[in-house]
C-alpha cells in the first residue's frame, strides 16, 4: 500500500527538471483581464498517482509556495491525481495595478510529488519534479491583436556581434528561430531568446559566419497563444 508525502517546497535543490508524467494540456496560459479565470487542464499519463502542488511567482525560478509573490491564486493548490486521468485547477487573478497598454508576464510553477511505498525509508529522498509556464496577463483591449505581432518586428542590419531585434507590439515575443539571409544566399542563425513590449534586444551570433553579399532577408519563428510555431519573414529594404 502507498501513502503519500507531502511537501512544502523550502529546499529548491530536491526539485528535479526530469521529464514529468503530468502534464499540462498548453504550453502556455494567456489570462485575458476581463476573464474570472483561466481553466488549467492536467493529465497523468502515468500508472501512479501523484500529488500537485501549484503556484505563481513574478520571476523566480527558485520560488516556493512560502514566497509565491504572483498575482494569481490557482484552487485547488495542492490536490491528488490518479493514475491516466485528468483534472482541473482554475487560476484567478486577485486584482493589483497592471499596465493596460502592454502585457504583463508572470510564472506558474507546477510541482509533481511521488508516491512512496510504506515499508521505504523515511530518510529516504524523492525527488519531485517541477515546470514552470510562462503566463501573460493580457489587457481585454488587447485581445484581439496576437495573431498579427510578426508584422511588427523589425530588424537590425548584422554585425559581428550579432543583431538587434525591436518588438514593435504590446505582447511578448517568444522566439524559437532567427535566419538572415543574403542576397547571394548565404545564411546567418542566431539565438533566439523572449522580447518584452515595446523592447529591443541583441541577438548574439551562434557561429562566426560572416554574409558578403548585400543582407537582404529575415526568417523568424515564434511561439503564438496555442503554443505553436509561426513563420515571418522581415525584408531589408
Amino acid at each position: 500500500m502507498k501513502k503519500f508525502i507531502f511537501f512544502i517546497l523550502f529546499i529548491s535543490a530536491f526539485v528535479s527538471s526530469a521529464s514529468a508524467s503530468v502534464t499540462m494540456l498548453k504550453t502556455r496560459v494567456v489570462y485575458l483581464s476581463d476573464t474570472k479565470s483561466e481553466t488549467l487542464k492536467l493529465k497523468n499519463n502515468d500508472n501512479t498517482p501523484y500529488i500537485m502542488q501549484i503556484w505563481t511567482d513574478i520571476d523566480n525560478p527558485n520560488s516556493t509556495p512560502a514566497d509565491a509573490d504572483g498575482p494569481f491564486i490557482v484552487q485547488p493548490t495542492v490536490f491528488r491525481i490518479e493514475p491516466n486521468t485528468g483534472r482541473d485547477a482554475n487560476l484567478i487573478y486577485t486584482g493589483g495595478s497592471l499596465p493596460q497598454d502592454k502585457e504583463s508576464l508572470f510564472y506558474l510553477n507546477l510541482v509533481q510529488i511521488p508516491p512512496r511505498d510504506a515499508a521505504s525509508s523515511e530518510n529516504e529522498l524523492s525527488f519531485l519534479i517541477r515546470h514552470r509556464i510562462k503566463i501573460f496577463y493580457r489587457p481585454a483591449s488587447l485581445s484581439s491583436g496576437a495573431d498579427d505581432i510578426g508584422k511588427h518586428i523589425s530588424f537590425s542590419g548584422i554585425t559581428s556581434s550579432g543583431i538587434e531585434v525591436k518588438n514593435n507590439s504590446p505582447y511578448f515575443l517568444s522566439l524559437n528561430s532567427v535566419k538572415v539571409f543574403g542576397q547571394a544566399g548565404e545564411k546567418i542563425e542566431l539565438i533566439p531568446t523572449m522580447i518584452p513590449p515595446f523592447a529591443s534586444k541583441k541577438l548574439p551570433l551562434k557561429d562566426e559566419k560572416t554574409i558578403n553579399s548585400k543582407q537582404d532577408k529575415v526568417i523568424f519563428s515564434f511561439t503564438n497563444d496555442l503554443g505553436g510555431n509561426v513563420e515571418y519573414t522581415y525584408k531589408y529594404n
